[in-house]
């Protein structure tokens, strides 16, 4: 049985976007080889100028799609609404992105971003975990939920400016 694509409600081959929205979306090509920040079209493969600055500890990360529209509703849907099929589509942009950009094969394993326990309580799952969690059942990687642990209890990202969401989260996680 077809599924039915969580933005336009169409019969799908894919469990949770059918082919043309997953068409549509605002992919990441090219991007940073180190940070996926997108690159201008055109460009040769290589890193943006500024992932250096703050791409300190950490050695690769992976991003598939640009947060614009449609993209926006399916993470807003995942976040605050439950809707973890939501969460499942995003981890199967990803997972196709990984495929595209033949870095299965360089990936070790998948890691989610944490929330704090008191935000995981109220929200009662961490939509990061489902989404890599689908990702990383998609490609064949291990998943790896328990890793990296957030210590602190930060204000909530949305709403601050790039820099500040930065600033906000700076020895959170250990």
């Amino acid at each position: 049985m077809p599924g039915q694509c969580v933005l336009c409600g169409l019969a799908s081959r894919q469990a949770r976007l059918c082919d043309g929205c997953r068409a549509d979306m605002p992919w990441i090509w090219p991007g940073c080889e180190r940070c996926s920040a997108p690159l201008p079209r055109g460009s040769a493969p290589g890193r943006c100028a500024g992932c250096d600055l703050v791409m300190v500890a950490v050695d690769r990360v992976r991003a598939a799609v640009v947060y614009e529209r449609p993209v926006d509703h399916l993470v807003t849907a995942a976040k605050f609404t439950g809707r973890l099929d939501c969460a499942h589509a995003l981890g199967e942009l990803l997972a196709c992105q990984l495929q595209r950009e033949a870095q299965v094969t360089r990936c070790e394993l998948v890691i989610p971003v944490p929330l704090h326990p008191a935000r995981l309580a109220r929200r009662g799952y961490n939509q990061a975990a489902v989404v890599g969690a689908a990702a990383a059942r998609a490609v064949g990687l291990p998943f790896k939920a328990r890793l990296c642990r957030r210590r602190v209890s930060t204000s909530a990202q949305s709403g601050l400016a790039r820099g500040a969401r930065r600033a906000n989260v700076r020895d959170a996680f250990v």
